[in-house]
């Protein structure tokens, strides 16, 4: 789970820092980030067999935050690489282009490195725009702070559900598998659902089986009888 979580959020954070240095769609990508580092550990979910619904919401939480992460880092590496060529033309040489821009950080933001580059950007404001147009809304610090969070809150929250979902699925114990995907067996007209549900309840498979009707043409609203069938068999 450690493995897939730094995994999938290094590469799908990266991935997105590369594109984002040429456009950037609001809500989409943040959703587009959400999915991929929910199913990166619902794979992991389902290959290591985990069925702590919480513990896989813990990891797909952790796995949006190294993407969100990462994507800015590769914003870092840009910046860096952009203040190294604008010394390089006034200096004659970039020798020291990695201290400066530490000294540049420092100096607007009070920290250098990957937090003073954070605290930079969030100082410069966010623009937002039409694409392929020069005007737009240019948020404020404050402003900038909470849309990154609402962000981050999209990538991890479609994470932890998917993660949770995943974790969460029917599980047998016995042949120490996951069930198969769900089997409509038929319906139950919903004026009869107490008495099914109580024959149930009661274990008289036989009679409750006699409520259950083989069509999907039953008006709506009703009640949808499935089955989830083991994947293997022990024998």
């Amino acid at each position: 789970m450690t493995i897939s979580a730094i995994a999938t959020g290094i590469i799908t954070g990266s991935a997105v820092g590369f594109i984002s240095q040429f456009f950037y769609l609001i809500i989409l990508f943040p959703i587009a980030m959400g999915f991929a580092a929910g199913v990166g550990i619902s794979m992991a979910v389902k290959g290591g067999k985990v069925r702590n619904p919480i513990l896989a919401a813990g990891f797909a939480s952790l796995t949006g935050l190294i993407v969100y992460a990462s994507m800015n880092y590769v914003g870092y590496l840009k910046f860096k690489q952009d203040v190294a060529k604008q010394i390089v033309a006034e200096m004659g040489t970039g020798e020291n282009s990695d201290k400066l821009t530490n000294d540049l950080l420092k100096e607007e933001t009070g920290d250098d490195g990957f937090v003073g580059y954070i605290k930079y950007s969030a100082k410069q404001g966010t623009k937002i725009s039409r694409a392929g147009s020069s005007s737009g809304i240019t948020m404020d610090a404050n402003a900038t702070w909470v849309y990154w969070l609402v962000e981050l809150a999209i990538i991890n929250g479609l994470a932890i559900y998917l993660a949770y979902t995943a974790a969460a699925e029917p599980f047998c114990e016995e042949s120490n598998d996951w069930y198969g995907d769900k089997a409509w067996q038929g319906c139950v007209e919903l004026n009869r659902k107490d008495e099914f549900l109580e024959l149930l309840k009661s274990e008289n498979f036989l009679r409750a089986g006699k409520l259950v009707l083989q069509t999907e043409d039953l008006e709506l609203p009703r009640i949808d009888i499935s089955r989830n069938s083991r994947k293997t068999q022990r024998f």
